[in-house]
């Protein structure tokens, strides 16, 4: 097996180099994750803008809209509920 090392990849974004440690490496390894593609400050800033565009589409939801999603989540929360208990129910049944 060969030994890793520290790599040096190119930003997506800036095209600054920025170095992807060994220790960074084994975590995102560890974790499934990909390599990183973008260096932290880019990184940082594309999370803000997507928290902001979030913020804003959330904000824009009318009361109506926002008592259709709430129906929606607890309509899917109820069919879950009862998938499990059937699961429960198949489960004790070979248990049996």
């Amino acid at each position: 097996m060969q030994e890793k090392r520290d790599e040096i990849i190119v930003c997506r974004n800036c095209g600054k180099e920025f170095t992807f440690t060994v220790g960074e490496q084994n975590f995102y390894e560890e974790k499934g994750l990909k390599p990183p593609v973008r260096c932290k400050e880019c990184k940082a800033k594309r999370k803000e803008q997507q928290t902001e565009q979030s913020n804003n589409i959330v904000q824009v939801k009318s009361a109506e809209e926002k008592k259709n999603d709430f129906e929606e989540m607890l309509e899917r929360f109820r069919a879950n509920t009862i998938l499990f208990e059937e699961e429960i129910e198949r489960r004790n049944k070979k248990r049996k």
